[in-house]
């Protein structure tokens, strides 16, 4: 009997580990250079897990791209298997425009990581796949056409007075010196209480106001990221259909609740704000009217308050974390933030103050944003999955394979931008955009599924800098974090160098940096070696766990390679009045 039981359960093992494993050839049939995986139920995951998120995207470019040159292939896959399911890294602008534009109808949708299980705040724009997606996607995107965005940049202006006022408050308190992410955070959050919830901030960022306490519970740290936990949905996709919400769902609720009633309001009183609640529901209007008693409408009741939420949920920390990364990035260059002000005084002269017609006249201010854009994108990796089966450039995709997109790595690739680690808003001028290559530049996202709030987030972010320029000249004090070296103010720099190595070796030693003891301890074969400059996109806390764990003195790091701030380190600088 224990001999049938033994029998049967090899059996069993060996049918688990074909099925497991039966896809690891994938990409050697290819001929495609892919990373051996390292754990047959979870793959490369594990190794993933363990670094710091943006990673594997340099271990590829610095690692790989070299030898995929000589190939004339610009495909790696990095992480090689999430479980058992191929996955795509595609670092090459054609193949990138291939996969978002010509072959979308083949690429239409986004892995969801977490499902939400409640049926209003499911149907979020970012939640949707297939057709319902493609529905809901063009019934939205009328929201935020030039017209509606020119409406509701006459709300963002007293957003934007407000944040002088917040400012010249703060700057009295402290000598100058401000966290400048924080006053974004909190300007953010007013205009799209204002914009999307139909409602005013009395106070910016005062904890006490309900809507900025769920608020800031919504936008807190998923506890799920930065554990095991993380890895299920990547290995075992179909747990996640068991009704469990790993998101914390009482804000959610709360801003649920609070837009049915604004919606409630607005249809009782029929009163118009010219804010992207009225365009909804104006839309959804729309729809009944086209179509009669008999129609499909997609603007529903729950399509409108979803797409609220997410309007908040996508669009706060991103463009926060964009004006922040300017604002610091002027701090270093005075002479770009000189120029910037000239052109900003000169075009409130000519439109009578600081207003949509006056931003879209700012030429300048405008390259300073693209830039700012590629060397802090707001999304570090694009994703795309496989719908159909079809064949690109040679290379076979299958339905269910998994496609990213590292946008950091392809922003800071010499070869398609000189200089990469250089802050140079004169990329991006009108003489010299042109060139850029399709594909290359990429911080919204790509074809019909980019970003469909870009207009909006762009709208908010320089109506804040506009004001901000006026008011205040922005000077560096000793609390302003400072790159290593040169003043170069991204990871590009490390990542450029390496990406021109002549060979893997070459790379990893450009990778090292500067010191051996680096090297010794942090770089090994398939070891990142960017710990501090990924502060800019993973946190402070990941990377010290990783130092530790390595026995790397902190001390000695900082020393060595400067610090460089991420996406939610304080940053602070000093306002001096100009008014």
């Amino acid at each position: 009997m224990l001999a049938i039981l033994l029998a049967c359960l090899l059996v069993l093992f060996a049918f688990l580990y074909r099925k497991i494993s039966h896809d690891f050839d994938y990409f050697s049939k290819q001929r495609i250079p892919t990373e051996k995986p390292v754990h047959h139920i979870v793959g490369n995951l594990w190794n993933f897990w363990k670094q710091v998120p943006l990673v594997p995207d340099f271990i590829f470019l610095s690692k790989c791209l070299p030898v995929l040159r000589s190939s004339g292939v610009l495909v790696y896959d990095s992480r090689s298997f999430e479980g058992n399911r191929p996955a795509w890294n595609i670092a090459d602008p054609d193949l990138i425009r291939e996969i978002g534009i010509k072959e979308f109808d083949h690429f239409t949708d986004r892995r969801i990581f977490f499902p939400l299980r409640d049926p209003t705040l499911s149907k979020m724009l970012v939640l949707l796949k297939g057709e319902e997606w493609k529905n809901v996607r063009s019934s939205v995107s009328p929201v935020f056409s030039s017209g509606k965005i020119k409406k509701m940049s006459l709300l963002m202006e007293s957003c934007g007075e407000a944040l002088v006022e917040q400012l010249r408050k703060a700057i009295q308190k402290s000598q100058g010196v401000v966290n400048i992410r924080d006053q974004f955070g909190a300007y953010t959050l007013n205009v799209i209480a204002t914009c999307a919830f139909g409602t005013k901030l009395e106070s910016l960022g005062e904890e006490n106001d309900p809507f900025t306490r769920n608020a800031r519970k919504f936008l807190a740290d998923n506890p799920v990221a930065g554990t095991p936990f993380f890895i299920i949905p990547f290995v075992f996709p179909s747990l996640m259909n068991v009704g469990l919400n790993v998101m914390p769902m009482a804000p959610l609720y709360f801003f649920r609740d609070l837009i049915r009633d604004i919606m409630k309001q607005r249809k009782a009183e029929r009163n118009e704000r010219g804010d992207a609640l009225d365009a909804m529901l104006e839309q959804a209007e729309k729809e009944k009217q086209e179509g009669g008693a008999e129609a499909q409408i997609v603007m529903t009741d729950d399509v409108i308050t979803a797409q609220s939420i997410l309007f908040f949920g996508a669009g706060f920390d991103t463009t926060a974390a964009m004006m922040t990364f300017l604002t610091y990035s002027l701090a270093l260059h005075p002479d770009i933030q000189d120029r910037v002000h000239q052109e900003i005084e000169k075009n409130i002269q000519e439109h009578g103050g600081i207003n949509h017609e006056m931003i879209n006249a700012c030429v300048y201010l405008e390259q300073v944003v693209q830039e700012t854009l590629r060397l802090y994108p707001p999304n570090s990796r694009l994703e795309r999955e496989c719908t159909k089966d079809c064949i690109i450039n040679g290379m076979e995709f299958k339905k269910g394979d998994f496609v990213f997109i590292p946008v950091n790595a392809v922003h800071s690739s010499r070869d398609y931008y000189p200089d990469p680690e250089v802050f140079d808003p004169e990329r991006f001028s009108p003489e010299k955009k042109s060139s850029i290559v399709t594909g290359a530049f990429i911080p919204f996202g790509i074809g019909p599924r980019n970003c469909i709030g870009m207009r909006f987030a762009l709208e908010e972010g320089k109506l804040a800098l506009c004001h901000l320029i006026h008011s205040f000249r922005i000077l560096k004090c000793p609390e302003t974090p400072s790159a290593a070296g040169k003043e170069r103010t991204s990871i590009a720099h490390i990542a450029s160098d390496a990406i021109n190595a002549t060979d893997s070796k070459d790379a990893l030693r450009k990778l090292s940096g500067k010191a051996s003891l680096w090297t010794d301890h942090l770089c090994g074969e398939d070891t990142a070696c960017l710990m501090p400059f990924l502060q800019v996109q993973s946190g402070r806390r990941r990377v010290d766990l990783i130092f530790s764990r390595k026995g790397v003195p902190m001390e000695w790091a900082a020393g060595v390679f400067g610090t460089v701030p991420h996406k939610k380190t304080p940053v602070k600088v000093k306002l001096e009045s100009r008014l």
